[in-house]
């Protein structure tokens, strides 16, 4: 990839927003390869490749993908995450797991050895970031944001590019 392209990867637990966040900043094509749900009453949809959209922010152009976020299409996470500079971890207030199962998902990523931005999509549990810092994140930044608004969006991403920016300047 050139110097001002950013490849980022948007993962999660089931449906926490990943396909809402990357739809939200698209600026024109926006990729998906949602399905039909049949199994749940929370949403219709659900992700079982990627979800893709391209976006500039800081004179950078950002290659955003979303993972599925079903554990049986986990597989996906070590084909999309080839050339990614940072990962999104999306943690919903509405559909918040177990605490430890989080911290297993967030230990599986830092394998890859990329910087990880926690982003709390906020639905209205406004405890939720105290709660979830002080419980089990203790090395990764949390924003808070929501996935249907562009702005925040963008400033979750924006947070992270800064990040991939410290990241390189200590190597």
């Amino acid at each position: 990839m050139r110097d001002n392209t950013v490849k980022i990867l948007v993962t999660g637990p089931f449906n926490t927003g990943k396909t809402t966040l990357v739809r939200t900043v698209s600026e024109g094509k926006f990729l998906s390869t949602e399905v039909p749900l049949t199994l749940s009453k929370e949403k219709n949809t659900t992700t079982v490749a990627f979800d893709f959209t391209k976006v500039r922010i800081k004179g950078k152009e950002i290659f955003l993908l979303g993972s599925p976020g079903q554990s049986r299409f986990s597989f996906m996470l070590d084909v999309l995450s080839q050339g990614v500079k940072a990962f999104i971890f999306l943690i919903d207030d509405k559909y918040i797991e177990d605490p430890q199962k989080i911290r297993e998902k967030l230990d599986e990523l830092k394998r890859y050895g990329k910087p990880i931005v926690i982003g709390i999509n906020m639905r209205g549990n406004k405890g939720l970031k105290k709660e979830i810092s002080s419980d089990f994140i203790k090395d990764s930044p949390v924003v808070i944001f929501s996935a249907k608004d562009r702005f925040s969006s963008l400033k979750l991403i924006s947070y992270t590019i800064d990040l991939i920016e410290k990241t390189k300047e200590k190597n």
